[in-house]
């Protein structure tokens, strides 16, 4: 598939999603989620992000991370994990996808699981 117009191909040859959808803070019961970055080598697709707790959850916390199409539809469901943190302190999220590229996705939709 070809690259969307808000997908750029850095000198390094990293495929970096700008979508502004993809881009806007996310708050989910507690966590505001922000700095998201989905990239990708050609091979692999990572999925990154701030995770700011609010809530005081005082647990590692288990996330349904879902990529979406221009159309609204459900591209890929994946897995996060964000480590235990207080209201102070940002943590963070990092996975990998191996073997596809999902820099395309226009929005992504996080849920805690």
């Amino acid at each position: 598939e070809e690259p969307k117009e808000y997908v750029k191909t850095l000198q390094s040859g990293i495929k970096k999603n700008e979508s502004d959808k993809i881009k806007t803070e996310k708050t989910v019961q507690g966590l505001i989620i922000k700095n998201i970055s989905l990239t990708s080598d050609g091979s692999d697709t990572t999925f990154s992000a701030d995770v700011k707790n609010i809530n005081n959850y005082n647990q590692q916390l288990k996330l349904k991370i879902t990529l979406l199409k221009e159309d609204g539809t459900e591209w890929i469901t994946f897995n996060g994990i964000v480590s235990k943190t207080d209201d102070e302190t940002l943590g963070k999220i990092n996975t990998k996808i191996s073997n596809s590229d999902f820099t395309n996705a226009y929005d992504v939709k996080i849920e805690i699981d």
